[in-house]
Order: structure tokens, then C-alpha cells, then sequence
């Protein structure tokens, strides 16, 4: 009698965790991936502009394949390497999540007021534009939305302080430093 209460007991676990492999395991779906930020290839850029609640604002206009010159906060030749950097990153950087597809009020992510706006205007005339409002409670991330859409992403706070550091300190190409020759 033990052994048959024990192989009863055998199939119906063996059927249970076979339910549970294919119905719940191997039948999910993997959510979709999110696309990056925004979708753009680099030399397509014409111009790039970050801009804070205050209303500060850093500009910079493409002149050439690869040179740029700052119109804001004052006009100077730009610093490529920093602009470009950050266009790469947002053209590439994921959300790190989507946390609602259909927000009813952007006030409790401070997407009301937004603390910075991202805008990229391409070749084309064409502009993509990101708001970017409070950081999450844990200080990883800020919450984002793309103008235009209702869903609130997720933006690591790394990115963000890219965006920031281009207003508190602008692009401006470095100047060169001349060096001594070496006395003979």
C-alpha cells in the first residue's frame, strides 16, 4: 500500500512540474524590447539642444561631418567628441523600464514641468524630443517620456547627468595648450 500511495504521489508531482515547464515556463512570451531613447544616426543630426526648467539652455548646430559650433549659451566652436558622445548614448541607451504605458497625470513623475528637455532636429527636418522630470526614489534613475507619447520610461541617472553637465558646463572645444620645446 506504501508503495503505491508513493507512486501516486510520483506521477501526479512528475505531471505537475510538466504543467509547469509548458504552460508556465517554456509558453511565456518575453516581453518586447523597448526601443532606445531616441532613433537617429549620428551624421543625420543638424542640431542639438538641452534645456532646464529654468530655462538655461546649451545649443549647438552641425558644421560639417563632424565639427559643431555652439549658438547657446554663447557662440563658440564645439567640443565634437562630447557632443557626439552624448547623441550616441541617447541613440543607443534602452530605457531600463517602461513603467506605464498610458500615464493619467505626469505630476507624480514631475513630467508637468519637466527639469530638462532633449531635442534632436535632424538633416531631414524631422525632431525627436525627450522630457526628463524627477529622479526615482532610489536615486538609479529618472523618469522620461517622450513628447508626443503617454508612457513614462525609466532613464538611468548616469545619462542624465550627461545631459545636465552640458548646460552647467558647455562643449566648447578646448583650446590647445602650447607646449614647451625641450631646452637643447
Amino acid at each position: 500500500m506504501r508503495l503505491r500511495n508513493t507512486l501516486i504521489l510520483l506521477i501526479a508531482l512528475a505531471l505537475l512540474g510538466a504543467f509547469v515547464y509548458f504552460v508556465e515556463i517554456r509558453g511565456q512570451k518575453a516581453p518586447p524590447e523597448e526601443p532606445p531613447f531616441m532613433e537617429f544616426a549620428i551624421p543625420d543630426v543638424a542640431r542639438f539642444q538641452v534645456e532646464t526648467r529654468e530655462g538655461t539652455r546649451m545649443a549647438a548646430t552641425r558644421r560639417g561631418a563632424s565639427e559643431w559650433d555652439m549658438e547657446e549659451p554663447y557662440q563658440a566652436e564645439g567640443d565634437s567628441a562630447r557632443l557626439e558622445g552624448v547623441l550616441v548614448r541617447l541613440s543607443t541607451v534602452k530605457p531600463r523600464r517602461v513603467l506605464t504605458e498610458t500615464a493619467v497625470s505626469f505630476v507624480p513623475f514631475g513630467l508637468d514641468d519637466p527639469g530638462l528637455t532633449v531635442e534632436v532636429r535632424l538633416q531631414d527636418g524631422s525632431m525627436q524630443s525627450l522630457e526628463i522630470g524627477d529622479q526615482t526614489p532610489d536615486q538609479a534613475s529618472y523618469y522620461v517620456r517622450r513628447v508626443g507619447e503617454q508612457a513614462v520610461l525609466l532613464m538611468e541617472s548616469a545619462t542624465v547627468d550627461q545631459l545636465n553637465r552640458l548646460v552647467t558646463e558647455p562643449p566648447e572645444k578646448p583650446t590647445p595648450v602650447p607646449t614647451l620645446a625641450p631646452p637643447e
